[in-house]
């Protein structure tokens, strides 16, 4: 898993930014100095700093006021005037931040008997701030309580001074004394101010992150969250929110971090807020300026309009809240596995504006969990946007996470030359990365799993030469015996995991595997005796190990060739039923050893059995085929019938339960006759009907299926229809490869030739391991070559080969694959493959028909018309079932007769073929008839000749 490091989001520090109040301007005006006092006397610097305070010129007022108590401070007749001017003076200092210099005078103030209510209660409030200012916390504590114990002074300090109680314990860093403070005076805070309770909120939850107590500071969360929109600094609750759930990450507890994190409101949100906040503050203050005697509340609104001003600044030079905040929520996502939400969030977070190192980040986990979630397409665009935006910018070994990631859900969803392609391109830009190794072994791997085997066998000896230290090149080095299997050189891969074996004795991880494999390619090779041995060493070494299953049926196989019958359905019997698929595989070999026995009521005791003890086998529609298969011989047909429609009602509309296709198939023949036919027409019609209301549309495309191969052979354009009805359904990933096939030869057949080529891909694709592979390559072959792509036809036919099973597109496909060399001047191979045509018993008539006559022609174009003659002369004489060949045969001989100057010998092949009555229905037939005309009568016989025959007519 890609896990979050470090921290998304700033500390939103915890200073004075509670703190409000101020002095107000409503001292009065010092007494007249006397008429003739000098130009500087006490009355002028007075009248100076009495206007300098008034006009908040702090600075000039401080100024002058210190001028007068340095003058005037030890005359008895200036005590009143000086009893004035010291308030005045420590607010000014207070104004201009000189803690120091204000701390020595508000004592003093404070002292005077004569001091006004109003300066009292300001300058007691300030004399706490003061303290906390110049960090004499206990004073300032104990300043702050003596204030708040005067019930006469302003009522909205006396709210402040519980929060800077409390503030007091924050600042000195006693955070436990801070909570507890504000937990206990939450009561009485929220009575005396709503606003500023849920600034002590914020407060004690500051405290209660740093003391680590997240349980509580959860419930704080859930408390505050209805009055969030009441909070007048909602940026530093919502920081600290946030916070709390990254503090949750941390500790892995993902639901508490999912809890605050999707409390956190939007930047956008959080900014408008706080920008309309502050112009309903603008607003207010504005009204109150226009009221007299105002000025405290003035002050106090422009504190708070200040706080809000400055935290909304703050705020807004922080692009990457956002971008934190959804990588937190995404990260906890990813936590619990829940791959959905995680991509979905992380996705819109590599959107947002922020860092571009946790862009990144956040884009490589969206990666990783579409990927998780087998939604291969979207884990592939992910990559691709995440190496178009950051490959030049991340770590290269992020670029390379993301490559592999990338190339490995290509191969996941089965896209194997892309894939190869992917991980081949990693290792050429990243050659030195630790991931490297493991990427060009994929690239084999995906190489191999394309059918592209040379290919593949190059990489993985590429690996083992280049990684030979590494444990990857002992991976390599297996598979390249597998690729050898896979190609069907039984013997070679016998040898080469000999050698695995015993240069990789000592770590041996595929020891047992390779053991199994060289015991498998006996057996593939028919040498069933040293099969059963080695297979027997295996399973006697090995009996835990993950090949037993397979191994018995094989060895079950080998006996049963053997004609050891009760052996090898002893060795099917010994396969588990844990091993689900080899399980089945016995079983149904068990079904086909009494099937050749014709042991029918043992067959049908057989498959019921296997049916009721294996209700969620893939098979199971295949038990209840031959369960109707052993009633059909045993002349119950009804109940065939019955357990088959039955089937279709259960199964029909399971793609994976591939037994249903040769239920489909079977039931024509439990209909025999004209009427029966009838009636099972329309059986289909009906469940056809039946399956397309009630939305089956596997069941509907397996009827389309049936109808098609249920027309005459004679019409194949009725069957195209039925097998094209059938592709409108068609599930490719789960779905029989046997209709996939047949719906891509429609196709082609109809002209709708990318859809065949997108069905014939996608079979491969989804059915690696399916007999009608050798089908979709052919018919990729078919048309590449109409498409004049011959290259890749001949690429498609050679695979085909390797593949090729049906002996009717064995010879179909040698002829087309011999027309294509022979059309590039590739005659040796050509001829080759019409040699091994024409020996192979196995070849049909037919085919063996087209090759003499290929053959003929590829010898007429290398100018050797002579033994071309021969050639065509044989289709005639040996083949002549096939009287559309053999018309062509006669005009083709008789054609190149005459090329060769033999008029006479032409004449004769004419007139034989005019006189194969039925050949006359062929165009070849009308194109002789004419050729004889322009020739004339059949010249006679040189004497020589004549004479010849006479004298052997008389001996």
């Amino acid at each position: 898993m890609i896990s979050p490091s470090g921290r998304f989001l700033p500390c939103f520090a915890i200073g004075l930014w509670l703190l409000v109040g101020g002095a107000v301007m409503w001292a009065q005006a010092p007494a007249a100095a006397p008429a003739d006092a000098p130009l500087v006397g006490p009355v002028e610097l007075l009248k100076a700093g009495n206007a300098a305070y008034l006009a908040q010129n702090w600075a000039e007022a401080a100024k002058q006021f210190d001028l007068f108590l340095e003058s005037y401070a030890a005359e008895p007749t200036a005590a009143e005037a000086v009893a004035q001017v010291k308030p005045l003076l420590c607010l000014a200092r207070i104004r201009l931040r000189d803690y120091a210099a204000a701390g020595q005078l508000v004592s003093d103030c404070l002292a005077l008997p004569k001091l006004e209510l109003k300066l009292k209660d300001e300058l007691a409030f300030w004399k706490g701030v003061i303290l906390l200012q110049m960090q004499e916390y206990d004073l300032s504590r104990t300043a702050l309580t003596d204030y708040f114990q005067v019930p006469e002074f302003n009522a909205q300090r006396r709210v402040e001074t519980l929060l800077l109680y409390g503030t007091s314990y924050v600042l000195e860093g006693k955070m436990a004394e801070a909570a507890a403070f504000f937990e206990q005076q939450s009561a009485r805070l929220w009575q005396m101010n709503q606003e500023a309770a849920l600034r002590g909120q914020t407060l004690r939850l500051h405290c209660l992150l740093e003391l680590g107590e997240l349980g509580k500071a959860r419930e704080m969360v859930r408390a505050v969250q209805p009055l969030l929109s009441q909070v007048t600094q909602i940026v530093s609750l919502q920081g600290l929110t946030a916070e709390l759930g990254g503090r949750f990450l941390e500790n892995q507890d993902y639901y508490g971090a999912i809890f605050c994190l999707q409390r956190v409101w939007p930047a956008q949100r959080l900014l408008k807020h706080q920008a309309d906040r502050i112009t309903r503050l603008q607003a207010e203050i504005e009204a109150l300026k226009a009221r007299p005697g105002t000025e405290p509340q003035v002050f106090q609104k422009q504190s708070v309009l200040t706080r809000v001003e400055r935290e909304h600044r703050t705020f807004a030079a922080n692009a990457s809240f956002d971008l934190a905040v959804r990588m937190r929520l995404g990260f906890s996502y990813l936590g619990l596995e829940r791959w959905r939400e995680a991509a979905l969030v992380l996705e819109d977070a590599v959107q947002l504006p922020g860092d571009p190192i946790q862009q990144a980040q956040a884009g490589m986990a969206v990666v990783q969990c579409w990927h998780e979630l087998k939604r291969y397409d979207r884990a592939v665009a992910a990559a691709d946007v995440w190496l178009a935006k950051f490959e030049d910018k991340a770590a290269s070994s992020d670029a390379a996470k993301v490559r592999f990631l990338l190339a490995q859900a290509r191969y996941d969803a089965r896209e194997y030359p892309e894939a190869a392609h992917e991980f081949e391109l990693l290792t050429q830009k990243l050659p030195k990365d630790e991931l490297a190794p493991q990427a060009l072994l994929m690239a084999g791997l995906a190489r191999l799993m394309a059918d592209e085997t040379e290919p593949a066998m190059a990489l993985f000896k590429e690996v083992v030469r280049r990684f030979d230290h590494l444990p990857v090149a002992e991976d390599a080095d297996y598979w390249l015996g597998m690729a050898l299997s896979f190609d069907k050189d039984y013997q070679a891969c016998r040898d080469h995991l000999e050698k695995h074996l015993k240069k990789y004795a000592k770590s041996g991880r595929y020891a047992a595997a390779a053991e199994f494999k060289r015991a498998y390619c006996l057996f593939a090779l028919a040498k069933y005796e040293e099969a059963i041995a080695e297979l027997s060493e295996y399973q006697a070494r090995n009996p835990e190990g993950p090949d037993i299953p397979e191994s018995l049926v094989l060895c079950g196989d080998a006996l049963c060739s053997l004609g050891q019958i009760d052996e090898g359905l002893a060795s099917y019997e010994r396969v588990s039923k844990d091993t689900a698929h080899w399980y089945d595989e016995a079983q149904f070999k068990i079904g086909n050893v009494l099937k050749l026995r014709q042991d029918w009521p043992a067959m049908l005791a057989h498959y019921e059995a296997f049916a009721k003890g294996s209700p969620d086998s893939k098979k199971l529609a295949e038990a209840v085929y031959w369960m109707g298969f052993a009633c059909d011989s045993m002349e119950r047909r009804d109940d065939a019938r019955a357990m088959y429609w039955q089937a279709l009602d259960d199964h029909g509309d399971v793609a994976g339960r591939y037994g249903v296709e040769d239920i489909l198939l079977a039931l024509p023949k439990l209909y025999r006759g004209e009427d029966q036919r009838v009636e099972l027409v329309r059986e289909i019609q009906r469940k056809r009907t039946e399956g397309e209301k009630k939305n089956r549309p596997v069941l509907v495309c397996r009827l389309n299926w049936m109808e098609g191969h249920m027309q005459p052979p004679d019409k194949p354009e009725l069957s195209y229809a039925g097998f094209l009805m059938a592709a409108q359904t068609l599930n490719v990933k789960k779905q029989n490869p046997r209709i996939i096939a047949d719906c891509a030869d429609a196709s082609a057949e109809a002209g709708s030739k990318t859809r065949a080529k997108e069905l014939y891909t996608e079979l491969i694709r989804w059915h690696p391991r399916a007999v009608e592979v050798g089908r979709a390559y052919a018919g990729l072959g078919f048309l590449a070559e109409a498409a004049g792509e011959w290259e890749a036809a001949l690429d498609y036919y050679a695979r085909f080969e390797k593949r090729a099973v049906s002996m009717e597109l064995i010879p179909r496909v040698a002829l087309r694959k011999a027309a294509l060399l022979a059309e590039h001047r590739k005659i040796a191979e050509a001829t080759e493959l019409y040699k091994n045509l024409l020996a192979d018993k196995l070849t049909p008539a037919r085919a063996k028909a087209e090759a003499l006559l290929a053959w003929g022609a590829l010898l007429e174009k290398q100018n050797q018309p002579l033994p071309a003659t021969a050639y065509y002369e044989r289709v005639y004489v040996a083949y002549g079932r096939h009287l559309d060949l053999v018309a062509k045969a006669y005009l083709a001989r008789a054609k190149a007769l005459e090329k060769m100057g033999k008029a006479r010998e032409a004449h004769e092949v004419y007139d034989e073929f005019a006189r194969t009555a039925a050949l006359t229905a062929y165009p070849e037939f009308a194109a002789a008839e004419q050729r004889m005309k322009e020739l004339g009568p059949l010249p006679p016989k040189p004497v020589v000749e004549a004479r010849a025959k006479e004298t052997e007519v008389g001996k």
